[in-house]
């Protein structure tokens, strides 16, 4: 029989909030794709930034268990990633609005809520 996961009290408050907070889009572009197909978006920028291997940051991350977000925070480099991170996103949900796959007011709705996303992501 397993047992069942215990949540601490940091990640039940913060559990809390995704789950109470419907003004976000859930389905949005975001970090959701870190650990797929190698480095994603995410960990390219940040090699562009430092001049370090993208494998090597995703590695660093995964040790010191922290996402993209908080590693550009911690090299002091947060609005460089954060500038460079939604100039591709702009354009990965411009495509996806010029083949369909996305409305007019899905395209505005996770444009406007990217920044308070990432920032939440670094805060995590």
């Amino acid at each position: 029989m397993q047992q069942k996961a215990r949540l601490d009290k940091p990640q039940k408050k913060r559990m809390q909030f995704c789950i109470k907070d419907k003004n976000i889009s859930r389905s949005g572009p975001g970090l959701k794709d870190i650990h797929r197909r190698g480095p994603g978006d995410s960990f390219k920028i940040l090699a562009e930034i430092t001049g370090k291997n993208a494998t090597e940051i995703q590695e660093a991350c995964r040790k010191d268990r922290i996402n993209p977000a908080q590693y550009a925070n911690k090299i002091g480099k947060y609005k460089e990633f954060k500038a460079k991170l939604k100039t591709a996103v702009k354009a990965r949900l411009k495509t996806q609005l010029q083949d369909g796959k996305i409305t007019k007011e899905q395209y505005n709705e996770r444009l406007k809520n990217f920044d308070k996303r990432l920032d939440d992501a670094r805060d995590w």
